[in-house]
């Protein structure tokens, strides 16, 4: 399948799909830790999120490429337990695989671990295939059968319980940010991307912590 950016070719030989899992080695930069050099916790989620990305790519079914079609993806939530902030200079081993389609959701687990084999973070995703004219969500056959299976071991039940409800009254006085949407802000789907909506979280992280869940 053609399309934007179909010319694109892995040139480091890092990159890999193997028995449908796909696996990348990612540096890291100065620019990704803060002042006592650790990794920004939204660093972590372009990794995730990229990885998702670049593999939908190479199996013909990413953003781009389903855009061609009248649909996209939409990531709707996403649970990461992170175990280990890295310092730089570093780089991080990725992995990602999609599981069997539960309920509309299309589940993702991302792993990351260090050089050494330390795990750094892992997360399950819910992604969505939307139908962009309508503005819903779909089942798609080509998308079902365009991920090989992956061992049983690798399975992560994709239920992430019910999200969390914020009571206001516990939040008094209640201060608010509004922030300002930038060109660099808005993704492939023309909107806020998540990653965004993390770091304005994080500027809030003095609040209390039932106001950041």
């Amino acid at each position: 399948m053609g399309g934007p950016g179909s010319d694109f070719t892995v040139k480091r030989g890092k990159m890999k799909i193997v028995d449908g899992i796909y696996r990348n080695t990612i540096e890291l930069n100065s620019h990704d830790v803060d002042a006592f050099n650790a990794v920004h916790p939204a660093f972590y989620f372009r990794v995730m999120q990229e990885a998702a990305g670049m593999h939908a790519y190479l199996k013909q079914v990413s953003i781009p490429q389903l855009q061609l079609e009248g649909k996209t993806w939409v990531v709707t939530r996403t649970k990461m337990t992170i175990t280990h902030y890295l310092s730089w200079p570093n780089s991080l081993e990725v992995t990602t695989w999609p599981q069997t389609p539960w309920k509309f959701y299309y589940p993702r687990v991302c792993r990351a671990e260090s050089t050494t084999g330390e795990l750094l973070f892992e997360s399950m995703s819910h992604w969505v295939v939307m139908d962009v004219a309508k503005m819903r969500p779909i089942r798609d056959a080509v998308i079902n059968s365009s991920f090989e299976a992956v061992e049983n071991a690798l399975f992560r039940d994709p239920d992430l319980g019910n999200r969390s409800d914020f009571d206001a009254t516990a939040a008094s006085p209640l201060f608010t940010y509004t922030p300002k949407i930038n060109y660099s802000d808005v993704d492939l789907n023309q909107h806020v991307n998540n990653v965004v909506y993390l770091q304005w979280m994080l500027l809030l992280s003095l609040l209390p912590l039932e106001m950041n869940g």
